[in-house]
């Protein structure tokens, strides 16, 4: 009796063991049939794309485009600890294969930038940092999107914008050679989150860019520009130095995706009554920037 006892419950215990198992196989099944392969392609904005080692806009050539994909709480999918790198170049564009689940939402980040000798994402895209050897910024793109729910098609294409301002310095008279300029920005940001869209890590003392021309530079010419990183929250006060004499030049936008133009008469900026403008270039055209290191 005592035998048959045993032996039925051996074999209750190994039929539970069998459902287990059994269960527990068909629910990793059933997780990776609902599983889908998705190719994500990044372009970079218009204008940007170019073969050259500066692109259309005169800004430097980005090297590198990262992706990282959060779930609904905002928390990295496996594997996407870190920011993945994506195959491709600025001028053919960026392309990954992942797969995802189309029954959960995904927030997927993208940061373009030169490497890490610029900009630091070990920390994820929701803290990218500056470089500790920048004095401002270099030149980055970002851009965001939403899969899962009801928009679950196979393929998903995003466009690169501007995570960086162009402040760009243009002179109605020539200036002399040998004339030290800077600029001074009063806010600014050290790192960027893709997530929002903004900039984080505020400065305590802004940011300024300073040039000594090792030419003239004919009039009605651009002088230098260089970026910053801004969230446009409210206009700024900008001051321009020429040879240690100072203008401010008021009420100027400064946010991601922007390009401003400071118009004026340089040569003699401090030294007589001159104003200058402030206007947002659209088209983010320049032949030339400056990337300032410590």
């Amino acid at each position: 009796m005592n035998r048959k006892l045993s032996t039925l419950m051996l074999a209750a215990t190994a039929l539970l063991a069998s459902c287990s198992q059994s269960d527990e196989l068909q629910s990793t099944v059933n997780d990776n049939e609902g599983l889908k392969p998705v190719t994500i392609s990044v372009a970079m904005p218009t204008e940007g794309m170019t073969t050259r080692a500066t692109n259309a806009s005169g800004d430097e050539e980005v090297t590198r485009c990262l992706i990282q994909i959060l779930d609904e709480n905002s928390q990295p999918l496996e594997g996407y600890e870190t920011p993945l790198t994506m195959d491709g170049t600025e001028a053919g564009g960026f392309t990954k294969t992942v797969t995802l689940n189309p029954t959960k939402t995904h927030r997927i980040l993208f940061w373009a930038d030169r490497g890490a000798d610029y900009y630091t994402t070990a920390n994820g895209l929701n803290q990218v940092t500056m470089a500790d050897n920048l004095l401002t910024p270099d030149i980055a793109y970002t851009a965001s999107t939403t899969w899962g729910g009801t928009q679950t098609s196979a393929a998903i294409t995003a466009e690169l914008q501007h995570a960086v301002s162009k402040i760009t310095l243009h002179t109605t008279t020539t200036v002399s050679q040998g004339k030290t300029l800077s600029i001074h920005v009063p806010t600014t940001y050290t790192g960027f989150n893709v997530n929002s869209g903004q900039p984080i890590n505020r400065t305590s003392n802004g940011s300024t860019c300073s040039k000594t021309l090792q030419t003239a530079v004919p009039a009605n010419s651009d002088v230098f520009s260089f970026y910053v990183l801004a969230d446009g929250e409210e206009n700024q006060i900008l001051t321009l130095t020429n040879d240690g004499a100072e203008t401010e030049i008021e009420n100027v936008p400064i946010k991601p995706d922007t390009h401003i133009i400071l118009q004026g008469d340089v040569q003699y900026a401090g030294y007589t009554q001159v104003t200058f403008t402030a206007k947002i270039d659209t088209e983010w055209g320049i032949t030339e920037t400056e990337t300032i290191k410590n």
